[in-house]
């Protein structure tokens, strides 16, 4: 039981730490500066988790301008004040004391589950 405590306390510190990583990535795409792109505020998300003591590398960040409808974003530069940036950051989490239980729940996934945070800022 306490094990299982510890490792769903660990699962919710990196969705906690992905969530404030998505958020200032999002406000450092919706703050009016020509020089920040998409490639700068994924790095500032990656250094985030990495302050945290997880491997950034298997962040995966997904920009797109929400504005009328969802579209993938490769330049923050055809957004306009008002318009919508979103990101999405996903992360692999693998348990290590209940793996073997969550493969019994799902024999595909090796004891990993995905974790998935989204935030979105109106363009200043």
């Amino acid at each position: 039981l306490v094990m299982g405590v510890i490792e769903f306390g660990r699962a919710w510190n990196l969705q906690q730490t992905i969530t404030e990583a998505a958020r200032e990535g999002a406000r450092r795409a919706a703050v009016f500066d020509p020089t920040v792109t998409p490639t700068a505020a994924a790095t500032a998300i990656k250094t985030k988790i990495q302050a945290a003591g997880f491997d950034s590398t298997q962040a995966t960040i997904t920009w797109q301008d929400c504005t009328t409808g969802c579209s993938n974003l490769a330049d923050f530069t055809t957004l306009g004040r008002g318009d919508v940036v979103s990101v999405d950051v996903r992360m692999p989490y693998q348990f290590t004391f209940l793996k073997r239980l969550m493969n019994l729940l799902n024999s595909d996934s090796n004891g990993t589950i995905t974790l998935d945070t989204s935030t979105r800022f109106r363009k200043e």
